[in-house]
């Protein structure tokens, strides 16, 4: 690892990895480093990880994340969306696991060079890979759907961690739940304030669903998080009660 002096890293060694107990990360894509960590100490006991990424960093700089990292014991997944020339792909990976990430989001529309540049940086410090498929916009389906499975086939070969995949779209989730198998975690954002509803996506191949809005726009986080919960957990109970 290369040292960057902006930080120290030594207690970032060790990272931490993804456990399945909620299934949910939350997305906490606000500006406010504050109000990321008022909701984070609400919601901390009741999801598996949590994932930071443009509006918290640009407005507070790296720095937020090494604090934040020394505020909890969750994995921290940087969704940078990393999309640039091998070079400049590795280096950004490299500054987010300086900072105290457990895993980066990357792009894999880029190509295998750009990919393999930063799974070989995640894995050089210990941490995770997800690589994004297609978005969980409407308007992803015009253009990154068509190329969606060669991604994931490309991030299964490259050994990524896992993919992105939208849970707005549960029929492409089985898409590439088979392509990869169970060699791949799959991560669905979109539940929530895009329309994906809770627990559909884990039904569907998925091993962790993320919300964001509806929780950090909540007047009460905590409440809304013990929400999603119960939903996801009634929709898996109704499931394997109709096996």
């Amino acid at each position: 690892m290369t040292k960057n002096n902006a930080f120290n890293t030594d207690s970032f060694e060790t990272r931490r990895q993804l456990i399945s107990k909620t299934r949910t990360i939350v997305a906490l894509d606000v500006p406010n480093y504050n109000n990321a960590i008022k909701i984070l100490k609400l919601i901390e006991p009741h999801v598996d990880g949590i994932k930071i990424s443009y509006p918290l960093i640009m407005n507070n700089g790296l720095t937020a994340i090494q604090k934040m990292r020394s505020l909890t014991n969750l994995p921290i997944i940087a969704d940078l969306k990393i999309a640039d020339i091998p070079e400049t792909s590795s280096r950004i990976a490299e500054l987010a696991f300086e900072a105290g990430v457990d895993g980066i989001i990357v792009h894999g529309f880029m190509g295998r060079d750009s990919l393999e540049s930063c799974v070989k940086i995640a894995n050089l410090n210990n941490g995770l890979t997800f690589v994004v498929t297609e978005l969980s916009n409407p308007g992803a389906a015009e253009l990154m759907q068509n190329i969606g499975d060669k991604i994931a086939k490309m991030a299964l070969e490259v050994k990524a961690n896992g993919l992105i995949s939208p849970a707005t779209r549960p029929n492409r989730i089985q898409d590439y739940r088979r392509i990869v198998g169970d060699q791949l975690l799959i991560l669905s954002p979109g539940v929530g304030a895009q329309g994906g509803n809770s627990g559909i996506a884990i039904i569907n191949g998925a091993d962790f669903e993320i919300i964001g809005r509806r929780i950090y726009d909540d007047s009460d986080p905590l409440k809304a998080i013990k929400k999603h919960n119960s939903d996801l957990q009634s929709q898996l109970l109704n499931y394997s009660s109709d096996l």
